[in-house]
């Protein structure tokens, strides 16, 4: 079987390319799989960043495609949108994760998924007239594009109740991001370390690495002997961002670790005692874009006993447990007392760190592999 498996996003270091990518690895056992994306794709970072072996994947480049929605007020778009989208007649099984908050484009293989990454909450309160036009395409327009695809994975049960409306009698499936284990020495090894990883980005669903920065700084005062790491990846339209936060930590136990390799972060989520994330923070009610849309680096520490102090919204309430495996907050002055109020129990704390290690076996990716191979048996797929 031939795949391909399209992402706008394949040069960023991120959550849904390590979904695709691992979707990838784990079909390249058994079949011929091609990454496709408009701009170069970086397998050797794959491999260096996530893990992932990507021995047998191929990566084509494909010209620009224009938005579907675009096609509405300029008709004459068509014969190149049809054009661009040919060479989708090539595989037998076609994945796509579209780019956000855009209509999917047309697929003409023989088996088509589509993986939503970001929840668009498709509201049309815009400030002019061509998002308003857009979104009001975008809501007649979903429903018909989503029937047409076999199925439709979701990150979260969270990501699902935000879309439900638009997907109507689309087939879709919550398959949670794959998360590979990580070394977990046991409690009375960690140190004085508060970890934080996501990527270093503005706007969507940014990590709010301004809001862990500044409740270091209130922390700073009563527990000066620790530090936190900030780790990420970070694309060049980025650098600027990480320069505005080296700045506003430049006074502050605060280290930096960007496009970190994977030994490194490996290291970083073995030596950490807490893990902080603070993504959805003071977004809006009708911004659900904004939240977390799942927390795979919180599975991903969890796993290596770290104690989760996350942000109470979007995907992290269906790994967390308050006081079980980890902890929530939803102002700044509760992740500082949280924190502090950790710190100060953090003899007692190693139960809450063998919890989160077991919870975060539910992400596992053999668990992935298994519901994923299912999906493609459902299509009578081989997997």
């Amino acid at each position: 079987m031939k795949v391909g498996i399209y992402s706008p996003y394949f040069g960023i270091l991120g959550g849904g390319e390590l979904y695709l990518g691992t979707i990838a690895d784990i079909l390249s056992k058994g079949h011929q799989v091609e990454l496709i994306s408009e701009s170069e794709i970086p397998l050797d970072s794959y491999r260096k960043f996530f893990g992932l072996e990507l021995t047998s994947v191929r990566t084509r480049k494909v010209d620009q495609i224009p938005f579907v929605e675009s096609l509405v007020p300029f008709p004459t778009r068509l014969p190149k949108y049809k054009r661009s989208t040919n060479f989708t007649a090539d595989y037998d099984l076609f994945i796509i994760m579209p780019r956000n908050f855009r209509i999917p484009f047309r697929s003409l293989a023989r088996f088509n998924i589509l993986h939503l990454q970001v929840p668009d909450h498709g509201s049309v309160s815009h400030r002019n007239f061509s998002e308003m036009r857009n979104q009001l395409v975008k809501r007649f327009w979903y429903p018909k594009r989503y029937r047409k695809f076999d199925a439709v994975l979701i990150n979260s049960k969270f990501h699902l109740d935000v879309i439900r409306d638009r997907l109507q009698n689309a087939r879709a499936i919550v398959l949670p991001p794959p998360v590979s284990p990580k070394s977990n020495p046991g409690w009375a090894e960690k140190k004085r370390l508060i970890l934080s990883v996501g990527r270093f980005f503005r706007g969507l669903h940014n990590k709010r690495h301004d809001v862990l920065i500044e409740a270091m700084r209130k922390l700073h005062d009563t527990f000066s002997e620790w530090r936190l790491a900030i780790a990420g990846g970070c694309n060049r339209d980025s650098e600027s961002y990480v320069e505005e936060l080296r700045n506003a930590a430049k006074d502050l136990p605060v280290d930096f670790y960007v496009n970190a390799p994977l030994d490194q972060l490996n290291e970083l989520y073995r030596d950490a005692a807490f893990y902080w994330h603070a993504a959805g923070f003071q977004a809006p009610a009708n911004m659900p874009e904004r939240m977390e849309h799942f927390g795979i680096s919180t599975v991903e520490a969890m796993s290596a006993g770290c104690v989760p102090i996350v942000f109470r919204g979007g995907g992290q309430l269906e790994i967390v447990e308050e006081a079980a495996n980890g902890f929530f907050w939803q102002s700044k002055e509760e992740l500082i007392s949280k924190t502090v109020d950790a710190i100060q129990r953090q003899h007692q704390l190693e139960p809450i760190s063998n919890a989160a290690a077991e919870r975060s076996k539910e992400f596992s990716r053999d668990r992935f592999g298994e519901k994923l191979l299912g999906v493609l048996a459902s299509l009578r797929l081989g997997g």
